[in-house]
C-alpha cells in the first residue's frame, strides 16, 4: 500500500501559477484535478497529482491533453483507493 500525501490550496498554489480562482476554474474545466474534502470548510489535493500536472505543463499539452492526464489521474486515485480498502 502506497502512501498518499496531502496538500493544501496554499501549497498547491506554491507549485503552480495561478490563483485560487484559477484552479477552481480549471478544475471545473476538467484540467485540473478535483480537490478531496476532508471536513466541513477544508479541502486537499492529492501531492503526487500536483506534482504530475506541474510537470504535464512543462510540455505545453493541449486541453484536450490536459483532460485526458487529470481523467487518468483521477480514474488511478480511485482504483487505489479501492485497492488500499481491501
Amino acid at each position: 500500500m502506497s502512501k498518499i500525501t496531502y496538500i493544501a490550496l496554499d501549497k498547491v498554489l506554491n507549485r503552480v501559477d495561478g490563483s485560487k480562482s484559477t484552479i477552481y476554474a480549471k478544475m471545473g474545466e476538467g484540467l485540473f484535478p478535483s480537490s478531496i474534502k476532508i471536513g466541513d470548510r477544508r479541502v486537499v489535493w492529492i501531492e503526487h497529482e500536483i506534482d504530475a500536472m506541474t510537470r504535464a505543463y512543462l510540455g505545453c499539452p493541449s486541453q484536450e491533453e490536459l483532460k485526458a492526464i487529470v481523467k487518468t489521474l483521477e480514474t488511478k486515485r480511485l482504483e487505489v483507493e479501492v485497492s488500499d480498502v481491501r
